[in-house]
């Protein structure tokens, strides 16, 4: 028998005597529990290293430590490789990573898997990201080890193997088989569990979309979409991470260490509200015609959003808002169909004050993904809008002139049209093509008027009165003599 394959049945044997020791949901765990190792200690977030780790150290591991600076989390570095060889492939991490799947219900817990770590035991984090390898740690202590989180993020997700599957695969079938995918029962089990135990309230999974005929999922335990709400799958194809077409050269090892470094580092941010966010919707067309306004004059906010693709799709846009006097604040919603990937629409606003205001837009997604006009959520974005400043000035709009009144009484389904000139004499007469004579009056943009008869006689009783706002139209509501209402509109001739 090849040596290297006795060596793989070696190490399994010495494995078997723990399984008595850690089954079900007891846990026993050696008493010489350590801090071995946390990078930016006291966080919120916590980062769980994979593949391509080096033992802990100040210089060492620097790439993870920006992510974990970019993702306000503290850092354990896990799975550092060893020697261990199946013929000449390389697989020091395979055995920190089976030592740390719950397998049957076994696990050892070792410094170099990080699950002997205090900061897996009794922990209540907001947002633990996990990666390769280390993504079974997560799991099992989530699942094992009473910690607690909002959010799972799973960067290349990798499964344990079952001691009895070592004990006839060749090297080949050893790298397939490894991480067979989300159907692993033992694997699938943990998941359920940690989401009914409310361990967690939502996973983010990161896998590449493309598989390989020699290394079948890469390593990746797999999952599907729509399988369960609280679980969201980013299916990455490997072409965007690798340019042009993917025609599968990359080895399953090199996957996981670029899903990480190409992908993740570029795409999971700290959001400005202090939540993980991973590849958040876009805003890339935002605009406000207008910038200088009469109080009570309408301008347009317009906006384009987009979303990747064949992930979650956009759920709505807000138009936010802030003065001199108050804070943002969300003042108009779109709400979106949820199948759009690229939206472009618009906002009106008439601010019925003088003063200063800003505006800015959010855009969400259906995962819960949110960016603004800024896309301060995105890491390097191609897109950068700055709060968009109105000046509504105090100068009134006048009244004088001839309009086209449009007046739809509350029984009728189509307006009026008539003809109405406001004359500008000391009386502040009005003369409607149908209604006849008047009077007017003004307040800032607020603007009255009346009529002297109805229906070609003098009025007995209160008169027809019209009452609204002025900008560059004219709109509001009126009181009809004979006691109906109604409303109107008008524009400049």
């Amino acid at each position: 028998m090849d040596l290297a394959i006795k060596l793989v049945i070696f190490v399994v044997l010495l494995m078997i005597p723990f399984s008595g020791a850690v089954r079900g949901d007891e846990i026993r765990m050696p008493s010489d529990l350590t801090n071995v190792y946390g990078y930016n200690e006291g966080r919120l977030n916590l980062f769980i290293g994979g593949i391509g780790q080096e033992p802990p150290g100040p210089e060492t591991n620097k790439n993870c430590k920006t992510f974990a600076d970019q993702i306000g989390a503290m850092y354990i570095p896990t799975y550092y490789s060893g020697e261990w060889l199946i013929g000449d492939i390389p697989v020091g991490d395979v055995p920190q990573v089976n030592n740390a799947a719950s397998c049957d219900g076994f696990y050892l817990p070792t410094p170099e898997n990080g699950l002997t770590n205090t900061l897996l035991h009794d922990e209540t984090y907001d947002t633990i990201i996990a990666h390769s390898g280390g993504t079974v740690t997560a799991v099992t202590a989530l699942d094992r080890q009473n910690v607690i989180c909002n959010t799972l993020i799973l960067i290349s997700p990798m499964i344990g193997v079952f001691p009895e599957e070592l004990k006839s695969l060749n090297p080949v079938d050893f790298y397939k088989t490894s991480s067979p995918g989300a159907e692993k029962r033992e694997y699938i089990d943990q998941i359920h569990r940690i989401l009914n135990k409310n361990k967690v309230q939502k996973i983010v999974v990161i896998q590449s979309k493309n598989d390989n005929p020699l290394f079948g999922s890469y390593y990746q335990g797999k999952f599907q979409k729509d399988k369960d709400y609280r679980i969201e799958v980013h299916n990455i194809d490997l072409e965007a991470i690798y340019g042009g077409a993917y025609i599968g050269e990359h080895t399953g090892n090199q996957i996981h260490i670029d899903l990480f470094k190409k992908y993740a580092m570029n795409n999971i941010k700290l959001g400005v509200d202090g939540k993980v966010y991973c590849n958040p919707p876009t805003v890339q067309a935002f605009r406000v015609t207008g910038l200088g306004s009469t109080a009570g004059e309408s301008f347009t906010i317009s906006y384009t959003v987009a979303s990747d693709h064949g992930y979650s799709g956009l759920k709505q846009v807000e138009l936010w808002r802030s003065d001199e006097k108050s804070d943002w604040q969300e003042v108009k919603g779109d709400t979106l169909s949820g199948n759009d990937y690229r939206y472009s629409g618009s906002f009106t606003d008439s601010p019925q004050s003088p003063g200063k205001y800003w505006y800015g837009v959010h855009v969400v997604d259906n995962a819960g993904n949110w960016n603004d006009e800024r896309n301060s959520n995105t890491i390097k974005p191609s897109f950068c809008f700055k709060p968009e400043e109105v000046d509504v000035s105090s100068i009134s709009r006048g009244i004088v002139g001839e309009w086209t009144l449009y007046s739809r009484e509350s029984s009728r389904l189509i307006p009026i049209d008539s003809t109405i000139t406001f004359n500008d004499d000391m009386e502040r007469t009005l003369y409607d093509s149908l209604n006849g004579p008047g009077h007017w009056s003004q307040s800032e943009n607020t603007i009255q008027w009346e009529y002297d008869n109805c229906g070609g006689e003098v009025c007995t009783r209160d008169k027809t009165k019209y009452t609204g706002t002025i900008g560059l139209d004219m709109k509001g509501t009126m009181q009809i003599c004979d006691g109906n209402e109604g409303d109107w509109s008008a524009e400049r001739r």
